[in-house]
């Protein structure tokens, strides 16, 4: 049975690290359409406010519908991307507000548009290839047991996310693991014997263009990491379906666990850098989310996140 959707909405992302670029037009076969359950729907206000939603009840869609109510210019979401949304959700048989944002600076929740990520099934869908700036009204169906009922939400897209790394290759860096990637951007990590395991370092794979890295950003990033050891993946975002925010800190202290010292790698990097790191045994052993054994990781920086955005363990 599906969670209640007013509680899964209610909750955003963990802050914090566990454990080919994106093709740059976005495939948008997938995505949802608009209908009459959608275009039903009444909305007043202005975009990043809490709007005014009126439709005739019960409101009944069989599938998940969506109309775009204001056109936002700025980046549009591919599939697989995350976004930053305001919201509200409303029961569609009552009409009755059952969820949403309080549409305050720092209150936005991201959403992963994936079917893992995604906190209620068809939001990847609905969401497709929708442009930063943008409020949408949407229809989600009942469950087919009945248990859950439509329903309808509003949201509006705040910032939107790329699946991968956007920066061009760069050219490979002697005593490094070596990577490969899929038509997503998903990085495969080969193991190379004799590899130094015992010096932190790291560098890039690939160079973006986007806005440098600062001391104290917190960056939404996608991540594999692997086991030097067993030579099997040790945690991963792409199987998770879900992105992640990491602290960038710089810290000179030579004592600092593996986590932290991907931390400092980050500042001074560039939005649209992967960054490859090799983790001593001694360094990933004081941290909780790495293994015992030296740890290899591969990052990619997707954006920087709001000051001030209160990101929370999606359940």
């Amino acid at each position: 049975m599906r969670k209640s959707l007013a509680l899964v909405l209610s909750a955003g992302l963990l802050v914090g690290l566990a454990a080919c670029s994106s093709p740059s037009t976005p495939d948008c076969t997938g995505a949802a359409t608009s209908g009459p359950a959608s275009e039903g729907i009444d909305v007043t206000g202005d975009f990043g406010k809490a709007p005014t939603v009126t439709f005739g009840t019960p409101l009944d869609s069989t599938d998940v519908q969506r109309t775009i109510l204001t056109q936002g210019d700025g980046p549009q979401t591919g599939e697989g991307g995350t976004v930053l949304v305001d919201y509200s959700v409303y029961n569609a048989e009552t009409g009755e507000q059952v969820a949403g944002t309080s549409y305050q600076e720092g209150a936005q929740q991201l959403w992963t548009l994936t079917q893992q990520g995604a906190p209620a099934p068809g939001l990847d869908s609905a969401l497709a290839c929708v442009n930063a700036g943008s409020r949408v009204a949407l229809t989600l169906p009942a469950d087919s047991d009945a248990q859950t009922p439509a329903f309808v939400l509003v949201v509006d897209v705040d910032a939107t996310y790329p699946r991968a790394a956007s920066g061009g290759d760069v050219p490979a860096v002697a005593g490094f693991p070596s990577v490969v990637h899929d038509d997503t951007g998903r990085p495969g990590i080969t193991v190379v014997s004799g590899t130094d395991e015992t010096t932190f370092r790291s560098t890039a794979l690939k160079k973006g263009d986007g806005p440098e890295v600062q001391d104290g950003d917190t960056l939404l990033v996608q991540f594999t990491s692997v086991n030097m050891d067993t030579k099997k993946v040790a945690a991963s975002t792409w199987e998770k379906g879900s992105t992640q925010a990491l602290s960038a800190k710089s810290n000179d202290d030579p004592s600092i666990s593996g986590v932290e010292k991907i931390s400092d790698a980050m500042v001074g990097a560039n939005v649209g850098d992967e960054i490859i790191a090799v983790v001593p045994a001694d360094a990933a052993s004081s941290s909780a989310n790495a293994s015992q054994a030296a740890s290899v990781y591969v990052i990619d920086i997707l954006g920087i996140l709001p000051a001030g955005l209160q990101i929370q363990q999606q359940r």
